[in-house]
């Protein structure tokens, strides 16, 4: 899994629930420095957790990176707020789910069994 968050405590929260939950996850603080290592190895990922407001590329721009190289790869967008983007702007950009956070255990459990149950999902990615 890759998770991006450009506030280290959170980014590394939801890494390590993930772990809990037997995903490995590559975290990142840096949206631009995640595209690279996505860009380098796409299909490592099985599914993509990242930030809304980050310096660099938002959360937004990086989601519509990712699906221009993997069009079907599960994407969870969080954020603190709703932001500025209207529901049909989240599902243009190819969100796949929008959290709000931070993201609970019980949550971040439940949605990333439904985005890996989808058929584009692919499970055996980090």
């Amino acid at each position: 899994m890759l998770v991006v968050d450009d506030e280290a405590v959170l980014g590394t929260a939801v890494g390590k629930m993930l772990e809990r939950l037997g995903y490995r996850a590559s975290v990142f603080r840096s949206s631009v420095e995640a595209l690279t290592d996505f860009r380098l190895n796409p299909s490592a990922y099985a599914a993509v957790i990242t930030d809304y407001t980050m310096p660099g590329l938002t959360g937004i721009e990086l989601i519509r990176e990712i699906r221009s190289i993997r069009p079907g790869l599960p994407v969870i967008l969080a954020s603190g707020s709703s932001g500025p983007l209207s529901p049909d702007e989240v599902r243009a950009a190819g969100v796949s789910e929008f959290q709000a956070k931070p993201l609970s255990f019980a949550t971040l459990a439940r949605t990333m069994q439904r985005i890996l149950a989808k058929p584009h999902a692919n499970p055996s990615g980090s």
